[in-house]
């Protein structure tokens, strides 16, 4: 199975289990805008309401956003050889300049044709907020119970960004230990 038979069956099993948003495969955020020294934008106001890799955005795997609004809300980056160090860097450093465009964002690596998530991934991550080994039929059901856990803190997050504030906020660390029945 290639990258792209991964992203094909990932996109069928989303828009099957989360119908009320859409689910895009390639599709650009921005990770940048500037304002110029005449107080111009780049890029223009129509090109940050489209942006086009490139131009201030970076291409992502799997996107899910609100259909309403077009609200980028969950991304998914998929690695079809397992995840190196330099994966890990390049994706927490992409998932940190999507998230200043973007703060609500859940940012998320989907690794294949891998036994589990090494250390690596807790010491070189900063930006990258869920972490799954996709194992096809096998776990398919975690897959989308995740990804509506993020859709949900990413909603969240919008709701906390446009209140007043908050009486309190955590976030919550969840795992499974490779080898270790869950249970223990």
């Amino acid at each position: 199975m290639s990258e792209k038979q991964l992203s094909d069956q990932i996109i069928r099993l989303l828009h099957q289990a989360l119908k009320s948003y859409k689910v895009e495969q390639g599709r650009s955020l921005l990770y940048k805008i500037i304002i110029d020294q005449d107080g111009g934008i780049s890029p223009e106001v129509e090109k940050i309401l489209k942006p086009r890799r490139g131009q201030g955005a970076f291409e992502t795997d799997i996107l899910v956003c609100r259909k309403r609004n077009d609200i980028p809300l969950v991304v998914l980056e998929l690695k079809y050889k397992g995840l190196n160090s330099h994966d890990i860097i390049t994706y927490s450093s992409k998932a940190v300049r999507h998230k200043e465009i973007y703060p609500y964002l859940r940012y998320g690596l989907i690794a294949s044709a891998r036994d589990r998530i090494d250390r690596k991934f807790f010491t070189h991550n900063i930006g990258i907020d869920f972490v799954l080994v996709f194992r096809g039929r096998n776990n398919r059901n975690q897959l989308i119970g995740m990804v509506k856990k993020q859709i949900k803190a990413a909603e969240g997050m919008r709701r906390i960004l446009d209140s007043k504030g908050v009486d309190w906020y955590e976030t919550d660390v969840k795992y499974k230990l490779a080898g270790v029945s869950p249970e223990n």
